[in-house]
């Protein structure tokens, strides 16, 4: 009886805090992000999508990393690289060169060392998001997540930097590092998080999974959201329904046309 009347009052409040939700908020333009720089006729994570991204005028964009055998942090979105550089298994396997040379061999595509890039855009993107995959074992991940601290905090430039992980422990390494960083928690729903890690400033989630009356729950309490990878106008709508603080795309030149169209010039 005594948990049937705690899981109810847990429900009334719940409603209350649904229902007393304002209708008519105030919408914030938010940042677009080139989800693995601009990549529909180049490479994803590389040097030519990057490049493309400053010639349009992006200034917000994200890239995946993993760790390589020799110990340093590529862009590269999968941990098998077989589809990118034509290598059998993974890229801790191989070395920063290894793995350079297969992939221009095979697309033609600069890949940078997360050290490369901060020399090249440290101060020509005005935020950065990091993408740190896991799949590689604790050990890896541990120190991955401290290279991109420290690194960040000696060749970070002006631009602002974001790690997301699906997990919570990477990202608590980092800020003991580093709390300069804004460490995002990527989820597959807000009720993950209530549940759990509310210690995170900003979540990043599916843009199908976000919910209006969750969503202004989340930002009530002080919670950004960063959501992935909305891709069309009406996809669009429902970020902004939602109150994202950043959209990741796959074409942000789009994005931005809809927001000039749809919401007031702030500037």
């Amino acid at each position: 009886m005594k948990n049937y009347l705690s899981n109810y009052l847990c429900l009334l409040a719940f409603v209350f805090i649904v229902s007393s939700c304002t209708k008519n908020e105030t919408i914030v333009t938010p940042i677009t992000i080139a989800h693995r720089g601009l990549y529909s006729d180049r490479p994803e994570n590389s040097k030519q999508s990057f490049q493309e991204c400053l010639k349009k005028g992006i200034t917000s964009v994200e890239f995946d990393v993993y760790m390589t055998k020799d110990d340093s942090i590529i862009l590269v979105h999968d941990l098998n690289v077989e589809d990118v550089a034509g290598l059998p298994g993974q890229v801790n396997e191989y070395t920063t060169q290894e793995l350079k040379n297969a992939i221009f061999a095979k697309t033609g595509a600069k890949t940078l060392t997360f050290n490369e890039f901060l020399n090249r855009y440290k101060n020509r993107f005005n935020k950065i998001f990091i993408d740190l995959k896991e799949g590689q074992g604790t050990d890896i991940i541990y120190k991955t997540s401290i290279q991109i601290a420290k690194l960040a905090q000696t060749e970070g430039g002006t631009c602002k930097t974001f790690v997301t992980c699906t997990s919570a422990y990477p990202l608590d390494t980092i800020m003991q590092i580093n709390p300069s960083i804004n460490t995002v928690l990527e989820i597959n729903n807000v009720q993950d998080y209530l549940q759990s890690s509310q210690r995170f400033s900003y979540i990043l989630i599916g843009y199908t999974n976000l919910v209006p009356e969750e969503s202004k729950m989340i930002r009530d309490m002080g919670t950004r959201i960063i959501t992935f990878t909305p891709n069309t106008v009406t996809e669009y709508k429902t970020a902004l329904e939602n109150g994202c603080y950043a959209i990741m795309t796959d074409d942000p030149s789009l994005l931005n046309d809809y927001l000039a169209q749809t919401l007031p010039n702030e500037n």
